[in-house]
């Protein structure tokens, strides 16, 4: 078997490993062994085939790894902690009149001014639904 046969069955093994080990390394590697293959087959000395197999990598590597990572792995990171706060219940604790006059509301043991979705006043004491957080304030719904 030739040598750039070797590099591209290495290759390809392991881009079908890939596909049952999602981890982008063996993608890599599976790259750099297909890339080298190109070289070998021209007849270059192994230790130049060794080179250019390291450079692929560190191209693969450092350079479009943590790009696709970026794209194919996304997170939806909160900006805040208050986004954790959407679609808790509260108790409203001073009465919210409409969406102008704020009331206040008891989160988890916390204290926050709100407003309401509607104009109707929640009394004291009612069960409400976080539904947005505008800054400081929350802006609820009062639950039937």
């Amino acid at each position: 078997m030739l040598a750039y046969q070797i590099w591209l069955i290495l290759g390809l093994v392991l881009l079908i490993l890939e596909l049952f080990i999602p981890t982008l390394i063996c993608l890599a590697l599976g790259l750099g062994f297909i890339s080298t293959s190109l070289f070998s087959y021209f007849n270059v000395s192994f230790l130049i085939q060794v080179m250019v197999f390291g450079l692929f990598e560190l191209l693969f590597i450092v350079g479009f790894l943590p790009k696709i990572k970026k794209k194919l792995f996304k997170t939806n990171v909160e900006v805040s902690n208050v986004g954790r706060l959407l679609n808790l219940t509260a108790i409203v604790t001073k009465p919210i009149k409409g969406s102008i006059i704020a009331g206040e509301v008891k989160i988890e043991g916390e204290y926050w001014k709100a407003t309401s979705t509607t104009e109707d006043e929640i009394p004291e004491q009612s069960l409400v639904k976080i539904i947005k957080v505008d800054s400081s304030i929350v802006i609820v719904e009062k639950i039937n």
